[in-house]
């Protein structure tokens, strides 16, 4: 009977935890990208949470998951972490140890080893125990993960309104990466016109002034080699 109660209360614990969130934390990021390897921003460091598959590069995520909700994972003391201040979009990510990197303030994904472990009154993390210097219940996302799968009180992931913000075709604002692509043409050859040209039917476009044309005022001619006056 026990053993059933304490099963029931782990399912209930583990449907506070979103379903994209332990793929999110437990990915490969800043592999190369198999298409986009030979690109400046081919390293894969994005995770759509729709799809919640592989992590992806700038440009597959432009491609294959456009207007998707992502998160982009950064690299911090060699440890995958993420912005505060995206993820809050999401899920409440209080309770975690904050980090400062870039003036930004992150967060780690994953617990990190535990070489310096919390001793006597100092703060530490409720799960690795790891020491840190603010007292934060815990050091990652995935430490909480832990304390909420183990009932700890007042921890949660849960925000109002949290699944409208991952509807698909919600707009979210993000700085896509343009892919490189060549200029586009059509059937007779010639390049594709441009909003505003003669063949688009629009009014077109103001003529650009003419500066060839040297500009009205005094001109200063340059001096001559200097003479001096003939000696007697």
């Amino acid at each position: 009977m026990g053993s059933t109660n304490e099963e029931t209360n782990l399912n209930k614990n583990e449907a506070l935890i979103p379903s994209w969130l332990i793929p999110f934390i437990s990915n490969q990021y800043f592999e190369p990208c198999p298409l986009h390897a030979a690109s400046a921003k081919g390293g894969r460091n994005m995770f759509c949470l729709i799809c919640k598959g592989q992590a992806q590069c700038s440009y597959c995520m432009k491609l294959y998951h456009e207007n998707h909700p992502f998160l982009q994972v950064r690299k911090c003391s060699y440890h995958e972490a993420v912005r505060l201040t995206d993820i809050n979009k999401y899920i409440d990510g209080s309770n975690i140890h904050i980090y400062h990197i870039k003036k930004d303030n992150v967060i780690f994904l994953n617990e990190r080893s535990s070489c310096k472990l919390a001793k006597g009154s100092a703060p530490g993390c409720k799960i690795c125990h790891r020491n840190m210097l603010v007292p934060f219940k815990f050091c990652s996302i995935g430490c909480k993960i832990k304390g909420i799968k183990q009932g700890f009180e007042e921890v949660t992931f849960e925000l109002p309104n949290v699944m409208s913000n991952i509807e698909p075709g919600n707009q979210f604002v993000s700085e896509w990466i343009p892919l490189p692509h060549s200029p586009q043409t059509i059937p007779n050859g010639d390049k594709e016109s441009e909003p505003g040209d003669k063949a688009s039917g629009s009014n077109p476009r103001p003529p650009s002034p003419d500066i060839s044309r040297p500009l009205r005022g005094r001109i200063h001619k340059r001096k001559g080699i200097p003479r001096r006056a003939p000696f007697f």
